[in-house]
């Protein structure tokens, strides 16, 4: 049974002969709305789809909560009581207002949504998404905007984020985890580099200056090396991939990160690929939302075209490195 605790303007109306200040059936409340606007006790079971019986069992339930008969006999009809007719409207208004509550909210297409979507990117993923979301926010959706946020879990749980993508764990309590692809650990080097001529060995891997990135000369790339029994000469350890990147634009370092967060950036700065001669477990992307997104429409939408554009996996670098060759994920 649905209740509701009578409040301070409800205790007031106790004491000018309203209801009682404790809990109610709020069914009751659909069924005075019936009574009076039918001003019939047979008019409002049918309204209701019960029979008039059932109907005038209430009508006395309603006389007890409001100590009012509501309606009265007069000669062959029923008319309804001054507090009755002080009541129809307002019952009506609260009624119909309780009914849009509980009614589906029409979805609002991608057209007409006028929204700011929230992107909790992991590094270097805001660059392979905010192109393709933008031109597809323009063909689809020209309300819809896009705010990328550092990845950070609070961000989705308290609602600063609507979505987030990147390195996510695949059990985050409280979220929903969708794998998406795994990206590729590929070389980076300026276009000037001796590893832009031709496949790298070992050795020339080894002797190479390293740029590593989160601060430390470990990591999973630091772990396959160590695997091999091998040592890379690490000369400075930046934040985030963007940073490795613009030092190796300028230096003679390399750097070996996962393909498709620094797309975008070795295009734009003229960067080469090559092939590391040593093999680094790709990185699992995933995206992730709270649940209480799980049906809106925008977020929907906006989930369609996230699994569109990360679908295909990056590229992979070529075994002579050349300028950057164009992914699949980034056709069309």
């Amino acid at each position: 049974m649905t209740t509701v605790t009578a409040n301070a303007e409800g205790a007031r109306e106790v004491a000018e002969g309203g209801l009682p200040a404790k809990r109610r059936d709020l069914g009751l409340l659909v069924a005075l709305d019936a009574l009076l606007q039918a001003e019939s006790v047979t008019a409002a079971a049918c309204r209701m789809s019960v029979s008039a019986p059932a109907m005038s069992r209430t009508l006395h339930r309603i006389r007890e909560a409001l100590r009012d008969p509501v309606l009265v006999r007069t000669g062959r009809r029923m008319v309804l009581t001054p507090r009755a007719l002080a009541l129809r409207d307002r019952v009506h208004s609260l009624v119909r207002e309780a009914e849009l509550l509980l009614a589906p909210e029409a979805r609002t297409s991608p057209a007409e949504a006028r929204r700011s979507l929230g992107i909790a990117a992991g590094d270097g993923y805001a660059g392979a998404l905010a192109p393709r979301l933008a031109a597809a926010a323009r063909a689809e959706a020209a309300g819809v905007t896009f705010r990328f946020l550092p990845q950070d879990e609070p961000h989705l749980v308290e609602g600063r984020a609507d979505i987030g993508v990147g390195e996510i764990p695949r059990d985050v309590p409280g979220l929903t985890v969708e794998s998406l692809f795994p990206d590729h650990y590929v070389g980076v080097a300026r276009a000037q580099h001796p590893f832009a001529d031709g496949e790298v060995t070992v050795g020339q891997f080894q002797a190479a200056e390293h740029v590593t990135v989160d601060g430390t000369v470990d990591g999973p790339v630091g772990a396959a090396v160590a695997a091999r029994g091998l040592r890379r000469k690490v000369v400075a350890s930046v934040t985030d991939r963007i940073s490795a990147l613009l030092m190796v634009a300028d230096t003679e370092a390399v750097a070996v990160l996962p393909a498709v967060s620094v797309r975008q950036a070795v295009d734009a700065l003229g960067l080469r690929l090559f092939t590391p001669p040593v093999r680094v477990a790709p990185v699992a992307v995933r995206m992730a939302w709270h649940p209480r997104h799980e049906a809106d429409p925008a977020h929907l939408w906006l989930r369609r075209w996230l699994r569109e554009i990360l679908a295909v996996p990056a590229c992979t670098a070529a075994p002579r490195a050349t300028a950057a060759p164009e992914p699949e994920w980034a056709a069309g």
